[in-house]
């Protein structure tokens, strides 16, 4: 106990030190804790919560690192056991800063990207960035405590970023728009865009690098961010709203077949007409009008053309001529009413004038082939897109036959967009739509300038 007694009174100076300072220290921690505390209740806290979170359970470590440090210098004697237990306190002390450091980055990077409206797919490459140049920094601290030389290591380094440099020459100036471009981004996941190159689409990924597009033929595009920002890219915003049901844009091939059967007169002609089959009738009418849109608003048919022009019979082609080949529902009764117009007709006015040879009407049927097209519209601005890129085949299909194969009146356009938009008045204003008053371009421009207008 004696022993005990004169060590203190003989050390006691050497022994105060280090109890001052875990002391001091304690208090300091807590002043500065209650500090922070105030000054995050008092504004934006986040920032400061995120400091505090970090931080708390480290700064006590280094309470007891200090109180460790200082107690070394003063009560150890053996030089050599000092300048190994501050090598020892030294890297504890450098691996907390470092743990301090990532948690630190990583919440004010999520907490600043977010206000700064930039993409959270920059955080983990600037996050990891953060931790290549403090693992970086805390092995040369590491290194020089321990008395190594990190001179061989720099230029090593040196070197390897040398050869990577060289390596990803192509990369660098992507990475540099990508920053760029996320900086000052006009477009997000979902937008519809466009660029000056050609390409066009929905955005479904705005990464590091590089951007990805689904076109409207649903491929994907994979844009590199460095030719985005080169680019004028014009952003035509979100879907206002998505169809419950995509629209698929549809085509049809028409494979003609000779049916032998051929007329010189008018009476031939009717007494064909009641015998042969439906798709006859059909490719005289309906396919005529697709092969020779660029007639209309002139409307016609193979029958009216062909009385008017080889039997000279004028009356009963402009008869033939004005009958709405589109107001039928079936090709059924367009056969009719084709057969009474000729009959009422020759009762009315005998007509035995025959074709002159080689002009005689050869009736043609017609297999028809329906073949799905890549494009698909979601919505409105997809579907205008889509519609100035099918074919005019594609139009006809979806305008034209969809009345006969609906048997309402109507077109597959008009449909899905009330059915599947619930937007009942643009689909009846395209139902509307005379198809006698346009080419199919004319009625491909109307219904585009229609839909547009309306967005």
């Amino acid at each position: 106990m004696e022993n005990w007694q004169e060590f203190f009174i003989q050390y006691w100076l050497e022994i105060s030190m280090p109890v001052a300072m875990l002391l001091a220290s304690l208090w300091l921690r807590a002043t500065s804790f209650h500090l922070l505390e105030r000054w995050r209740a008092k504004g934006d806290g986040e920032p400061v919560a995120i400091f505090i979170a970090s931080t708390r359970s480290a700064t006590r470590l280094w309470v007891l690192l200090l109180t460790l440090f200082v107690a070394n210098h003063s009560l150890w004697v053996l030089s050599e056991w000092r300048t190994f237990a501050n090598r020892v306190i030294g890297t504890i002390f450098i691996l907390s800063l470092f743990w301090i450091s990532i948690r630190l980055g990583q919440g004010l990077l999520r907490v600043y990207l977010s206000k700064a409206g930039l993409p959270t797919v920059m955080l983990p490459w600037l996050l990891n960035l953060v931790r290549v140049g403090v693992a970086f920094t805390v092995a040369m601290l590491l290194l020089d405590i321990w008395g190594i030389s990190t001179t061989p290591i720099i230029l090593v380094l040196a070197v390897v970023a040398l050869v990577a440099a060289l390596g990803l020459k192509d990369a660098v100036p992507n990475l540099l728009a990508s920053f760029r471009l996320t900086s000052r981004l006009s477009f997000h996941k979902g937008d519809f865009i466009k660029l000056d190159t050609g390409e066009e689409g929905y955005v479904t990924e705005v990464a590091w690098g590089r951007t990805r597009i689904r076109g409207l033929d649903n491929s994907l595009i994979v844009l590199p961010n460095n030719k985005i920002v080169k680019s004028v890219v014009v952003n035509y915003g979100r879907p206002l709203k998505v169809a419950k049901h995509p629209f698929r844009f549809n085509t049809h091939h028409h494979l003609e077949v000779l049916t032998g059967v051929k007329v010189a007169t008018v009476r031939e002609l009717v007494d064909a007409l009641k015998e042969v089959p439906g798709s006859v009738v059909y490719y005289h009418t309906h396919h005529f009008i697709e092969e020779h849109h660029f007639l209309i608003p002139e409307p016609a048919n193979d029958f009216s053309l062909w009385v008017s022009g080889e039997l000279g019979n004028r009356v009963l082609g402009e008869k033939l001529a004005s009958i709405d080949i589109f107001a039928f529902p079936t090709i059924r009764a367009l056969r009719k009413r084709l057969v009474e117009v000729m009959e009422e007709h020759l009762a009315q006015n005998p007509d035995s004038r025959r074709a002159p040879s080689g002009q005689e009407l050869y009736l043609v049927s017609v297999i028809t082939v329906i073949v799905p097209t890549p494009y698909v519209a979601r919505d409105l601005r997809g579907f205008v897109e889509a519609l100035g890129r099918v074919s005019t085949s594609s139009i006809y299909f979806h305008v034209f036959e969809a009345r006969l194969r609906l048997q309402q009146g109507e077109n597959d356009f008009s449909i899905w967009i009330e059915d599947s938009l619930g937007d009942k008045d643009l689909a009846g204003d395209i139902a509307s739509l005379d198809p006698y008053s346009y080419s199919l371009e004319g009625l491909r421009s109307a219904i585009i300038r229609m839909v547009e207008a309306h967005l």
